[in-house]
């Protein structure tokens, strides 16, 4: 069996047909839905399905507890042998499941497997990474995100089967007793591409690789949590890429980073200031975001955390 956790926030336009789509696999499920504290029907939705389907297991926050935290709530009562950590905006293509599955089962040494990812037009997008470094973090800060997507997803992406340092945490197939070991995902992580980069790294010093799986496929969207939540969101990417480099390289090498991507918040307000006159309301907004975005991450303090999992 396998223990499937969904997290949701404002979700109510995608979660039916991912659930449908685990449901097609055919393999014995149980799915836990825990709800970031929504603001839109996904509730409602989730108690519907739950109705219809017995294995449905709903988990309501009464606030918005950040992803890491979401995804480790349901752990202790997972039964399955494997856990399958999902977004709610991806659909599971035909026996994609059973195909990550026997990808774990092949290796004793596997411990994490995730599978390629195409978006909604059909187009391929990576889905993995060899490596995770400060450059990865500026790179993917400082240039236009659509340019930085393209490079990787078309230029550089191989998409060949194999050990990776990660995978995308969007799909994300790990055995149970492992996910545990590890004591789950660092709830320090709010949101951010750092939770899974994480997770993986401390899987791998317990001598577990992660595999990349292109012969499963899933469908994600991505995004559509980060879109309903704009200022949480941005502020929380910085914060975890922030929190990732002061957890493994030091305050020293934290403070350069923080100065680099302080700078590139200015440049980014500067720029929205200029495009007022071109669109008022969506540049005065980004302008004012920056602008708190930039007073938060100037204000945390890393060393005020602990690397804690529920």
């Amino acid at each position: 069996m396998v223990s499937i956790i969904i997290v949701t926030y404002n979700s109510e336009n995608d979660i039916v047909e991912c659930v449908n789509s685990v449901r097609r696999q055919n393999i014995p499920c149980e799915i836990f839905i825990v709800d970031n504290a929504s603001t839109d029907n996904t509730r409602e939705v989730i108690l519907e399905m739950a109705r219809d389907y017995d294995v449905i297991k709903p988990i309501f926050n009464v606030k918005n507890m950040g992803l890491a935290y979401a995804n480790n709530q349901p752990l202790d009562m997972c039964a399955g042998e494997y856990i399958l950590i999902l977004n709610p905006d991806t659909i599971l293509y035909d026996s994609s499941l059973n195909t990550m599955m026997t990808c774990i089962d092949k290796n004793d040494a596997i411990g994490i497997v995730g599978p390629k990812s195409y978006f909604d037009n059909g187009k391929a997008h990576i889905s993995y990474h060899y490596n995770w470094t400060i450059s990865h973090v500026i790179l993917w800060r400082f240039f236009p995100s659509s340019l930085v997507r393209y490079m990787y997803d078309q230029v550089f992406g191989k998409y060949k089967e194999g050990e990776v340092m990660f995978v995308s945490g969007a799909c994300l197939l790990i055995k149970t007793w492992l996910f545990r070991k590890v004591n789950g995902y660092d709830i320090n992580y709010f949101l951010a591409i750092e939770d899974v980069v994480d997770l993986c790294t401390r899987v791998k010093k317990l001598g577990y690789s992660t595999h990349y799986c292109p012969s499963a496929t899933v469908m994600h969207i991505g995004g559509n949590s980060n879109r309903q939540a704009k200022l949480t969101s941005l502020h929380r990417i910085y914060q975890g890429a922030l929190y990732h480099i002061w957890k493994y390289k030091g305050e020293t090498v934290t403070l350069y980073a923080r100065y680099l991507l302080v700078i590139n918040l200015y440049i980014r307000r500067l720029i929205s200031f200029a495009l007022i006159p071109f669109d008022s309301d969506k540049y005065r907004d980004r302008y004012s975001r920056y602008k708190i975005v930039i007073s938060k991450i100037k204000a945390e303090d890393f060393a005020d955390m602990q690397s804690t999992h529920i």
